[in-house]
């Protein structure tokens, strides 16, 4: 090949080095935009996720407790009430009425 004009040689040059330079700055913003992606989904998972957990824990978690402590207090009365079953005591009464009403 034969020796290349010096117009044409720093032509080559120059365009050897913008081609260079474009590549560094292609790949700079390749990896910002990479880094823009992880961020922003690491944004939202806290939004999503990570917020909801913050909100209930120091915002309903007291609300919370209290309606499992009633629904415990109804449950305990529930329970006190099939113990005790009223309907049975007052079914033996009924029926030593009859009976005493039969006697007489």
């Amino acid at each position: 090949m034969a020796m290349l004009e010096p117009e044409l040689q720093s032509l080559l040059k120059r365009n050897l080095e913008l081609t260079e330079e474009n590549n560094r700055l292609i790949r700079s913003m390749r990896r910002m935009s990479f880094w823009g992606g992880v961020l922003k989904v690491v944004w939202w998972l806290l939004i999503l996720v990570i917020l909801p957990f913050a909100a209930y824990y120091f915002y309903l978690a007291p609300y919370v407790e209290q309606f499992m402590s009633g629904v415990k207090e109804v449950q305990g009365i529930r329970a006190d009430i099939q113990s005790n079953n009223p309907l049975a005591d007052l079914k033996k009464m009924f029926e030593q009425y009859q009976a005493s009403m039969k006697a007489k």
